[in-house]
């Protein structure tokens, strides 16, 4: 992998577009102080992932961005992109070139991207990890830093060589696995108590499906007691129904039969007849009353022409008797009401009688009058002897008639006393037919219930005798008993065996996923002690290679001398401290490890008696400081390393010593120096000069050597 570009835009200083190129090994930026080339190793920094904008000298996001001048207007927003080429695949993405560009807005937001393509904080230092790369570390050495690693502590220096080292991956996936295992630890703790709150709902559930289970058996019972005794009331009621049927047909039949007669035989007809004949009747006599009357008064006209005056010896009294009866005829006859006109001989005969009575004083003879009056009379006479033959004639059809009407009452009594009898027996079969309908509505209520009972699983049961009625009372009470037994019970258990599985299955999965994030949480804690003990153990491998070119490194520097880094144990707690730890649980819950060893330098200087970093003057600390950097870098070079003017503090003997660990440290990786230093400069394949322009932004521009001493004062 090779750094291959730096592009600064709005970045602090360089309001414009501003781009450097690295195709050397060793690269210096030259200018004067305040010019704004410490930015670029800031700029690096920040595009790596830096987080403390106090470390970029800033407060605020919107800090970084240039903020205008009377020649540049502000910037809106900044951006930094680096470019690698990773044909080699240092970093593990699938791109032979890798740009990672990070803007910072007027907001304070921050966006990442990864060759054009927006991506988390956590995806970029993920991958810069990978590749031993980072926003701090020993391949960025700040100004006035360089024996950072000096005045760090024993711990902090560790840190420092972790990262050099190349472990900082190994951190980061340890970080991320405690994370994980806090995150599983919390998971556990949630769905153990989600499975105890579970488990009394699940007791409850398990002694409801013992009652399903006794509710099952019970149904298996019933269904057999239901199954027989519907198959044998069902054959019972076919048969019913069949015989009913054959009952029925018959007197249905026969009763239609004497209907229809019956209509052709109306009562009504002989009720006429009835009446005619009556009046026929007592026409008839009125009839023949009035011809006897006739009869007598011609007899009595006839009399006096006979007879002499003599005869006349009649006595008063039988002539008062005649007369009397004759007004009782005729007092009859006028209230006939079958023949009118006898109203009218009635007053005749009257008028005869009086004139018979009282004869006229005129004193004519009465003879030609009675003989006239005998004519009327045997006339009228004649007319009644016509109109008693008609009513004879009439009498006598009408009998004829009568005697046939009285042959149809007697069939009509007859057929009326057999429609009678057929409806009793009728009646006695509608009742039949009403019980059986009683009988097959229970059967369909028993039916529908079973099937409500069983959910509708019934088969043909063996039918047993169909008319032993009190078998069938028997099994009904059977029946009965069960569904009692069935409802005391008192369960659902559609709704409850589905909460019962439902109730199971999470119980099951609970289980499982505690099962799971036990062994997660196992896993995990594998991984951070595997990681651990690589960590601890490439640390000491990197740790006995690191003294190996420190003393090289130091013994080229100082021209003797001795120096080593060592392992140091973190202090023993004294009593008081023991006591008060273990009073407060969080403090005592975690035994110490090997990453709580710190790393101290011992060193002796040659022809000196310095044998602590205390004691070191400014240049010394400075020398030592360089000389441990240097040797870090050869342990585990990264891929460039930036050093920010860790040379200004040497002399010039020095600074050729400091030029040629520079030009060893450019065989392994690209160097990119900030410096003011003569000596350093020459080293460098390639200069790059930054000046600050009247518009107070900052210029990069192509410099050479002769020229560059002038430039950086």
């Amino acid at each position: 992998m090779r750094l291959k570009s730096l592009e600064l835009t709005g970045f602090k200083s360089f309001s414009k577009k501003t781009v450097l190129i690295f195709d050397s090994a060793v690269t210096a930026v030259v200018g004067p102080n305040g010019s704004g080339k410490s930015n670029v190793a800031e700029a690096f920094r920040w595009v790596l992932g830096e987080q403390s904008l106090k470390s970029l000298r800033g407060k605020r996001g919107e800090d970084l961005i240039w903020n205008g001048s009377q020649g540049a207007p502000r910037a809106i927003r900044a951006s930094v992109t680096v470019t690698f080429d990773n044909r080699d695949k240092k970093f593990n993405v699938a791109y032979d070139e890798v740009k990672i560009e990070r803007v910072v807005h007027r907001d304070g937001l921050n966006d990442y991207l990864l060759n054009g393509t927006a991506v988390r904080l956590k995806d970029i230092l993920e991958l810069l990890a990978g590749a031993s790369l980072g926003s701090s570390g020993h391949h960025i050495i700040r100004q006035g830093e360089a024996d950072r690693v000096l005045e760090s502590s024993a711990a902090e220096r560790r840190e420092l060589l972790e990262d050099a080292f190349g472990l900082r991956l190994y951190q980061w996936k340890i970080a991320e696995s405690e994370k994980k295992l806090e995150k599983t630890e919390d998971n556990l703790k949630q769905v153990a108590s989600l499975r105890r709150e579970l488990a009394p709902h699940l007791k409850y559930l398990e002694r409801e499906m013992e009652k399903i289970k006794r509710a099952e058996s019970l149904r298996v019972e019933l269904k057999e007691f239901y199954e027989i005794y519907l198959a044998t009331e069902k054959a019972y009621l076919a048969q019913g129904a069949f015989a009913l049927e054959s009952e029925l047909r018959r007197p249905k039949g026969e009763l239609h039969e004497v209907e229809t007669k019956l209509n052709h035989l109306s009562r009504e007809e002989v009720k006429v007849d009835e009446r005619a004949l009556d009046e026929k009747r007592r026409a008839r006599e009125i009839i023949s009353r009035d011809l006897g009357r006739i009869e007598g008064l011609i007899e009595a006209r006839r009399m006096p022409m006979a007879l002499p005056r003599a005869t006349e010896a009649i006595t008063k009294s039988r002539v008062e008797e005649l007369f009397g009866r004759l007004e009782t005829w005729l007092a009859e006859a006028e209230t006939s009401k079958i023949v009118e006109v006898w109203q009218e001989i009635g007053g005749r005969i009257k008028r005869a009688l009086k004139e018979f009575w009282h004869p006229p004083a005129s004193g004519a003879a009465p003879t030609e009058d009675r003989t006239a009056e005998i004519k009327d009379l045997e006339n009228e006479q004649e007319k009644l002897e016509k109109e008693r033959a008609e009513l004879e004639t009439e009498i006598s059809t009408l009998l004829e008639r009568a005697k046939t009407v009285n042959e149809a009452e007697k069939e009509v009594f007859a057929l009326r006393l057999r429609k009678n009898e057929l409806m009793s027996e009728l009646a006695t079969l509608k009742m039949k037919e009403e019980r059986l309908a009683l009988e097959k509505n229970h059967f369909t209520t028993m039916l529908a219930e079973a099937k409500n009972l069983l959910g509708g699983i019934l088969g043909e049961g063996k039918i047993e005798d169909i008319n032993d009625r009190a078998a069938q009372e028997v099994a009904r009470r059977e029946i009965e008993k069960r569904k009692l037994r069935l409802e005391d019970l008192g369960v659902e258990s559609g709704d409850t065996v589905k909460e019962y599985k439902e109730t199971v299955a999470r119980d099951e999965h609970l289980a499982k996923e505690i099962t799971d994030l036990e062994a997660s949480g196992a896993s995990l804690r594998q991984i951070i002690e595997e990681l651990q003990i690589r960590i601890d153990r490439e640390f000491r491998e990197g740790l006995a290679k690191t003294n190996q070119e420190f003393q090289k490194f130091f013994a080229l520097m100082f021209g003797g001398g001795t120096a080593e880094l060592i392992l140091t144990k973190p202090p023993r707690a004294k009593r008081d401290d023991l006591e008060l730890t273990a009073e407060i649980p969080s403090l005592n819950s975690e035994t110490p490890s090997a990453k709580e060893e710190g790393v101290d330098i011992n060193l002796s200087l040659p022809r000196k008696k310095i044998r602590g970093l205390e004691m070191l003057s400014g240049g010394e600390r400075s020398l030592t400081a360089i000389s441990l950097l240097f040797a870090l870098s050869q342990v585990n070079p990264p891929p460039f390393m930036i050093l920010d003017e860790t040379d200004a503090a040497l002399d010039e003997a020095n600074s050729r010593k400091y030029g040629d660990l520079v030009e060893q440290l450019a065989q392994h990786s690209q160097l990119i120096l900030i410096t003011h230093n003569r000596e350093t400069m020459s080293r460098a394949s390639v200069l790059y000069g930054v000046t600050m322009g009247g518009d107070g932004a900052s210029r990069l521009l192509s410099i050479k050597l002769d020229d560059a001493m002038g430039y950086a004062k």
